[in-house]
């Protein structure tokens, strides 16, 4: 339920403050609306803790999760009621009537404000009857709800301090402890490797092993290995091996069961430095070893170790997370005693799920081995997952970082921060994941950041179970003739169309207050967009077919759309109605043109566009931080002065094809000291045979990345003038082909780079698809 509960907790937290940012606006609410609406702000904060009770919940009970969902479904409901609040007032864009009063000059147009502000409350009086209406509804909700909280008590019952209810879930994790030393399988290096990196040739001071990696891994099952041999062999005098888990007891249990394994009983009470100094008594003069399994959190690392004294003699502390950063922290040496855990190999992921599923004959029954292949390639070598599909028998997407994070925030799952950026807070939490080895990091850029991610497939097989289970995400395949789904409600739907159909898949009236779309495979089976007015992401990135797209420009909601990849040939003349829209990708598709309306986008921040033309006046879009295009305009060859004139853009993306533009020049894209005053990102790709920046040019560009498509046979220098790039870090140079153009230029910037650039950037180069 953590999964769930947790981003629900954050989103019903931040109501409050967008009903309160609705209350200081000055729209006109019918007689009482406003009230209503102070009341939801209220009660609303107050419901917010009692989720957060129920995510402390390891097991909550079926009257708990029936609240929880309710919640979930009201606070949905709520979020797309004051989104579409003002858009149904004023169109989204107007400014509020108080406001033109205020601004106005003189008496003449303060009479015509006061004018429109009488003519806007008779034209709106409808929609203001209806906004009423559905606010007494949700009020009426919100009222239902917090009586069910007072009726019904979330706390745990007496004995059951986890909140668990029936049966206890055993931890597959147990099976490691008292698994038989002759079933392990691919274990002999790492028990050999981490019993040598714990003795360190028995020096005496203190020293701390981590053991890392993703979940299921044998994290467990190699710490109580080399446990078991090192106590085996009678290196230390006494030891303990406790699991502390996500949501730990140190008091209660952890502290009390490692007193009881080194032969030291409790008599009872709860204080914690009590604890500490009969563990620190009990251990003094002695040389111990203490195995600290699943380790999550640096406060319960700070307790624990307090607990275990240095007198030098050689004492040993193992330690397993799944956290890589917190792993470094624990161990000795500033990190280097750290072991990290690899999957298994394919022989040995057949060797362990045969012992596991066939038992000593090892050998799979010919009727099972396409099944047999099938799970070997879905456990994917983690040997958690093996042993529990083999004791049970009843996708690897490769996500583009840049597309996750914006779809993240279009969402609304990235809150706003006082010293970040929506973007830097979320990249921080897709670092959070990377470290904790939940997300496996991919093509990593020349500052160690990930291009794309992906998932591994037991654990994206969990997370999109756990997430259908809470209604959180709705996965529907093309062989499904229905959704099923908690209460028939359909919030985020990932269509995987991977068949032909000649219809929509997913009905919709099961989809209209869907707030995200996505789609592979197959573009014929996508929903009709004009029934879905609640949307904020449509991403159709790769999707065979036809796509349609009747009905578009009223999804006034939309932050995100991604077409890239598809057969679109041209995107609707209004386009420019989708006054929320933050992010545009029509790259690699049939689009030849942008509508003129675009430039009325005043949220648009990425526009990625390929080879489309861009309108005139593109130097309006202020709000713009990236920019993919090819340079050239509606009415000009170059976009380049145009695009000077973006006073927010971040990140530049140029297409040249300069043998399909005549007139223009094909010898050198020059970037002069003048315009892209915050640029800090610039990729240029194509036939171009030559960049160059003069003095003070680009003075705010880290990162430059040039591709070079084709090659540079007369042997002339491509690039000139990073030494006039005063903040440059990175360089990235790829050329097509090797010649001698490649090579001049190569040696170029690597000379400025090195004996004449005050930064000294590094610079890392590309030939034919070779890194040299």
């Amino acid at each position: 339920m953590e999964i769930a509960v947790g981003a629900l907790s954050g989103m019903v937290d931040a109501l409050p403050a967008k009903l309160g940012d609705l209350l200081q606006q000055e729209y006109t609410l019918l007689s009482g609306a406003r009230g209503d609406v102070g009341f939801l702000q209220s009660e609303l904060g107050t419901m917010n803790a009692a989720l957060l009770r129920c995510e402390s919940l390891e097991s909550p009970d079926v009257q708990t999760r029936a609240w929880v969902g309710q919640v979930r479904d009201l606070a949905y409901d709520i979020e797309d009621w004051i989104d579409l609040f003002s858009h149904r007032i004023d169109g989204g864009g107007a400014a509020s009537p108080g406001a033109a009063a205020a601004t106005s000059s003189s008496s003449s147009s303060g009479f015509l404000s006061w004018v429109r502000c009488c003519v806007n409350k008779v034209t709106t009086l409808p929609a203001r009857h209806v906004i009423a209406t559905e606010l007494q509804e949700l009020k009426n909700r919100v009222i239902e709800l917090s009586e069910q909280r007072k009726r019904y008590r979330f706390d745990p019952p007496a004995g059951h301090a986890s909140g668990r209810s029936g049966a206890a879930a055993v931890d597959p994790r147990l099976m490691a402890l008292y698994a038989d030393s002759n079933s392990l399988v691919g274990l002999d290096a790492p028990v050999e490797k981490v019993s040598e990196m714990v003795m360190d040739g028995d020096k005496t001071e203190l020293k701390v092993v981590s053991i890392s990696g993703m979940p299921g891994s044998g994290k467990t099952t190699l710490a109580m290995a080399v446990h078991r041999r090192l106590k085996e062999q009678n290196h230390f005098r006494c030891s303990a091996f406790v699991s502390i888990g996500q949501k730990p007891d140190i008091v209660g249990k952890t502290l009390k069961n490692i007193l009881s394994q080194i032969g030291k009983g409790y008599g009872g009470g709860e204080d914690i430095g009590r604890l500490i100094g009969m563990l620190r008594d009990e251990l003094k003069d002695k040389r111990y070893l203490i195995v600290i399994d699943d380790l999550w959190g640096r406060t319960e690392w700070s307790t624990l170790k307090c607990c275990f004294p240095d007198d030098n003699l050689g004492s040993r502390i193992m330690v397993t997370t799944r956290n890589d950063g917190l792993a470094k922290e624990c161990s000795s040496n500033l990190g280097e005693s750290v072991y990290k855990v690899g999957l298994l190999s394919e022989a040995d992921s057949r060797d362990l799920f045969s012992k596991r599923a066939f038992g000593k004959g090892d050998d799979c029954p010919i009727h099972l081995k396409d099944l047999y292949a099938i799970i070997m390639e879905r456990c994917g070598g983690l040997p958690l997952a093996v042993y529990s599909v083999a004791g049970i028998f009843p996708n690897k997407y490769e996500i583009d970082v840049e597309r996750l994070v914006r779809r993240w925030i279009a969402e609304g799952f990235i809150a706003d921060a006082r010293h970040a950026s929506k973007e830097e807070t979320a990249r921080s939490y897709l670092t959070d994941l990377i470290s904790r080895n939940l997300i496996q990091a991919l093509h990593l850029r020349h500052d160690g950041t990930p291009r794309s991610c992906t998932l591994h497939p037991v654990i994206h097989d969990f997370i999109v179970v756990k997430s259908m289970e809470e209604n959180f995400v709705t996965v529907l395949d093309a062989k499904q003739e229905a959704l099923s789904t908690n209460n028939g409600t359909v919030r985020r739907l990932s269509l995987q169309n991977n068949v032909k159909h000649d219809h929509a898949v997913a009905r919709n009236d099961m989809i209209k207050h869907a707030r995200s779309v996505t789609v592979f495979g197959h573009a014929n089976g996508v929903p009709r967009l004009n029934e879905m007015s609640v949307l904020r992401v449509l991403d159709l990135e790769g999707c065979k077919g036809p796509v349609c797209l009747d009905g578009l420009c009223k999804l006034i909601l939309l932050r995100y759309l991604n077409l890239r990849g598809t057969d679109v040939s041209e995107l609707p003349a209004q386009i420019g109605e989708l006054r929320c829209l933050e992010t545009l990708d029509v790259r690699s598709t049939k689009v030849k043109e942008l509508p003129a309306s675009i430039i009325r986008l005043e949220k648009l921040t990425h526009l990625l566009v390929g080879n489309a033309k861009l309108p005139s006046e593109i130097r309006k879009m202020n709000a713009l931080l990236t920019l993919s295009c090819a340079d050239v305009c509606k009415n000009t060859l170059s976009v380049l002065p145009e695009l000077a004139d973006l006073a927010n853009l971040r990140e530049l993306e140029l297409f040249y094809d300069a043998t399909e533009i005549s007139g223009y020049n094909k010898e050198q894209v020059s970037f002069s000291s003048d315009g892209f005053k915050r640029l800090k990102q610039l990729s240029i790709q194509g036939s171009l045979p030559s960049v160059a920046f003069v003095n003070n040019s680009l003075r705010k560009v880290e990162v430059l990345e040039l591709k070079f498509e084709k090659g540079i046979s007369d042997g002339s220098n491509g690039v000139s003038g990073i030494e006039h790039l005063p903040s440059l870090k990175h360089v990235f140079i790829e050329f097509s082909q090797k010649d001698a153009g490649a090579t001049a230029t190569i040696a170029s910037v690597r000379n400025a780079a090195e004996m004449v650039h005050l930064n000294h950037p590094d610079v890392s180069v590309k030939v034919d698809g070779k890194t040299i």
